[in-house]
């Protein structure tokens, strides 16, 4: 871990959420890898705080599976395996089929404009060969894609799984190949069964994306394997 990766906390009142949110995202951006020793007392100075919001913070990490504690050994960010992978894409499958089959029967207008308008944003980033920024936007429509259902208990189920779907996409900004300009077309895809109102054609799409999506982020964690 670099020796200055956080920035101090000056909100007293705020202090556990505010360590969990500048971890999680430097675990979600790529700054902490899988492996990483998270020191309490480290932390505690980066951040200028005392450490038991730092350790609150990290049980409260533990349970969204970002980080693991190991018995006398310390708590380190968690590791990815294939498993990790299979777990995250069941949930997927289900979580945004659903979403694409209520956004395709309601038709709204203003959701597919959404859609379409990330999409564009997807295909400017993919003109300038922007591979940061088309993992962000990547991220930003499948939670728009489930935002955009206005179904609560969707959104907060799907709250979850987002996290570790964004861990896989940024590390798979480094480990993917082919073309960032592919990343476009599944989402275009999405976009026009459900602007179609083409309820089965736009579950198809994401089941065909996801599926895709599924090999790669196996490649990813097979590339960061040891040679044996």
């Amino acid at each position: 871990m670099k020796n200055r990766t956080f920035d101090r906390i000056n909100k007293p009142e705020l202090l556990v959420e505010s360590v969990v949110e500048q971890i999680s995202t430097a675990i979600m951006g790529g700054v902490l890898q899988p492996g990483d020793k998270l020191v309490e007392e480290r932390l505690a100075k980066q951040m200028g705080i005392s450490r038991v919001p730092v350790r609150e913070a990290l049980s409260q990490l533990e349970l969204l599976g970002l980080v693991e504690k190991i018995p006398y050994g310390g708590t380190f960010v968690s590791q990815l395996t294939e498993k990790d992978v299979i777990e995250l894409q069941i949930m997927r499958v289900a979580l945004e089929t659903l979403a694409a089959r209520l956004l395709a029967q309601k038709r709204n207008p203003q959701a597919v404009k959404r859609l379409r308008d990330i999409v564009e944003e997807m295909k400017l980033s993919a003109s300038n060969n922007d591979r940061q920024k088309m993992v962000e936007l990547d991220a930003e429509f499948h939670d728009a894609l489930i935002g955009l259902t206005d179904n609560k208990l969707l959104i907060d189920v799907w709250a979850l799984v987002s996290l570790k779907m964004r861990r896989f996409m940024f590390l798979k900004r480094h480990h993917a190949h082919g073309t960032i300009e592919a990343v476009v077309l599944p989402h275009k895809s999405i976009v026009e069964k459900i602007e179609a109102g083409d309820v089965e054609g736009s579950v198809q799409a994401v089941q065909d994306h996801l599926a895709f999506v599924e090999e790669s982020f196996r490649q990813v964690i097979r590339s960061m394997q040891p040679l044996t």
